[in-house]
């Protein structure tokens, strides 16, 4: 039996100084809900002699939802605070007008979404008619995997009750269709058989993960998670739907997920994914270096934040296997499209050395440095391109930060490094 794993994530998210927990807006959609359930509640038998307890049945579950929202508001607040700042000194203008925004890349696979998210339901009643719609319009493999996995992380949830009780529901391809629901096992093995059905070389693997509930150092009894690689141009990758569906979070000692579509876990490299997925198999990690279960848990732990900055996996695992003790910057995804065409990848910054720094970001204003005196010290802007040769000279953390478009006065991080020698920093 496996004990699923399934992706963890923190999401920074706007900082700011209200404390409100919710909005008039909110409070609103309260009231709806009250009238409802009192509407409900007349039609199906509310009576004078019953009408005390149903109203305070009433009262308790709208104060439940007031506290669930509050609860949830407070968690997400502890989790991202201090990712998004606010320099003293900058002028808070409503739009900044001096830079022209650039154009965001395009969707190769627009078309392909599409039609997937849009699959109608008579399309999905059987495992042949679904790979049959999804076959329409994908000229080559990578569009034919690029459909099943956007397929699956908009329709199929995650059982969340299954893993939370360990009694999981079927797990066989049909099963996980008619329900909609499933844990990674379901998920890869509806890859699978979709990928088959489509003529797509495809596997499903089981292996160790570092996802949901993982510490950096901890130990592996058993596999604990599932996903498929395919054959594209002759070169296996890497797809992880579940992970791509969205993330967990841990309430109350149990998982939520929330759906949340991960572009990532979609075609990718082998030397990016061994860090958090190392197939039982160990042949069949596709790395140039033979990685076994004790190297692995020896491994650091890297997200995919990092990679998606642009961060090249065959440097860093060279480097990681070269040294136990490596350690990258931390690494946020915000809600506009970056790139680190140029910058260390190693966290520590030795003081009073040189450092360059070449970011690729269309929809951002100004991007910034800020060290642990609260020091700023801004980057050249050119067609989108954003550029600084930085030296520290303050020990302790350093934050890259953007001010983008829609989002607000903060800055926005996008990395941390620290700024030190190679000895220990306090």
């Amino acid at each position: 039996m496996f004990s699923y794993a399934y992706y963890s994530y923190t999401n920074p998210v706007i900082f700011t100084t209200k404390s409100t927990y919710y909005s008039s807006s909110s409070f609103f959609f309260i009231l709806i809900i009250g009238f409802a359930l009192l509407g409900s509640g007349y039609y199906y038998g509310l009576r004078t002699d019953n009408a005390d307890i149903f109203i305070a049945d009433l009262i308790d579950d709208i104060n439940s939802i007031i506290e669930d929202y509050r609860s949830d508001k407070s968690d997400e607040e502890k989790e991202k605070q201090n990712t998004e700042l606010i320099p003293k000194d900058e002028k808070i203008v409503k739009k900044d007008t001096k830079y022209k925004l650039l154009p965001l890349p395009k969707n190769p696979y627009y078309s392909v979404d599409k039609h997937a998210r849009k699959c109608p339901k008579k399309a999905a009643k059987d495992i042949s008619s679904l790979a049959k719609y999804l076959s329409k319009g994908a000229k080559s493999d990578l569009q034919k995997a690029r459909s099943i996995y956007v397929w699956l992380t908009e329709n199929i949830s995650y059982d969340d009750k299954g893993y939370n009780s360990g009694n999981y529901s079927d797990c066989d391809a049909l099963s996980v269709l008619q329900n909609k629901t499933s844990v990674c096992e379901g998920y890869a093995e509806l890859f699978l058989t979709l990928g088959l059905e489509m003529g797509l070389e495809i596997e499903k693997i089981h292996g160790y993960a570092k996802g949901y509930g993982y510490s950096s150092g901890d130990k592996f009894i058993d596999t604990n998670h599932a996903w498929n690689i395919i054959k594209i141009n002759n070169q296996w990758r890497v797809f992880d739907a579940t992970w791509g569906r969205g993330f967990g979070k841990n309430v109350n000692g149990n998982l939520v997920s929330k759906k949340d579509f991960n572009e990532y876990w979609f075609n990718v490299d082998p030397y990016e994914s061994i860090f958090n997925h190392l197939p039982d198999d160990f042949d069949k990690t596709f790395v140039s270096r033979k990685i076994d279960l004790k190297i692995y848990e020896r491994m650091p732990y890297i997200d995919n934040e990092y990679f998606q900055l642009g961060f090249n996996g065959k440097n860093t695992l060279t480097q990681s296997l070269k040294s136990n003790k490596l350690s990258t910057p931390k690494c946020y995804g915000i809600d506009t499209y970056v790139k680190a065409t140029k910058a260390p990848n190693l966290d520590l910054l030795n003081l009073d050395e040189s450092y360059y720094f070449e970011l690729y970001v269309p929809r951002a204003y100004k991007i910034a440095i800020i060290d642990a005196e609260n020091n700023w010290t801004y980057f050249e802007r050119e067609k989108g391109v954003f550029s600084l040769n930085y030296t520290p000279n303050v020990k302790g953390e350093i934050r890259i930060s953007a001010k983008i478009e829609n989002g607000g006065d903060s800055y926005h991080t996008i990395m941390i490094y620290k700024a030190g020698t190679n000895q220990q920093i306090s």
